[in-house]
């Protein structure tokens, strides 16, 4: 079996005492934070932003499928020979 050291140094002693399993008092609490993930403003902000991204995303798709479906969808060449040559070339990193 291999020793493993610790870079810290020892363990102070009052927690070396809990660690070892010893009868310890339960912490009491005494104050609880406030703080409501769901209704939390930020939450809310983050919810309404998300839930308007997804909406715009589906209606863009929804125009792109139509357009394939038409025949009339014209993806812009550069932007897929631009990513095309990321996916394909090597970078050499």
């Amino acid at each position: 079996m291999t020793t493993i050291k610790n870079p810290l140094g020892p363990i102070p002693e009052d927690r070396a005492s809990s660690s070892a399993g010893a009868a310890t008092e339960p912490v009491k609490r005494t104050s609880r934070t406030a703080f409501q993930r769901e209704t939390s403003s930020s939450r809310r902000l983050y919810e309404q932003t998300r839930l308007k991204v997804e909406s715009e995303r589906a209606e863009r798709l929804a125009e792109i499928r139509l357009a394939v479906k038409n025949g009339t969808w014209k993806p812009n060449l550069q932007l897929v020979a631009e990513r095309l040559a990321t996916e394909l070339i090597p970078r050499g990193d």
